[in-house]
């Protein structure tokens, strides 16, 4: 993330492995992972 990030790119970005578990979640239990997943996300293009 940190070169993405040096390269001044602002666009949107993913990262996520497959993730065999989804299935299992609830809907609340899944938003409440992918809002986790998505500050994580944007705490590692911060740094």
């Amino acid at each position: 993330m940190r070169k993405i990030t040096l390269t001044g790119y602002q666009g949107a970005t993913t990262l996520e492995p497959m993730n065999w578990d989804y299935e299992d979640l609830s809907i609340q239990e899944f938003l409440v992972c992918a809002y986790q997943r998505a500050k994580q996300l944007d705490d590692m293009r911060n740094l």
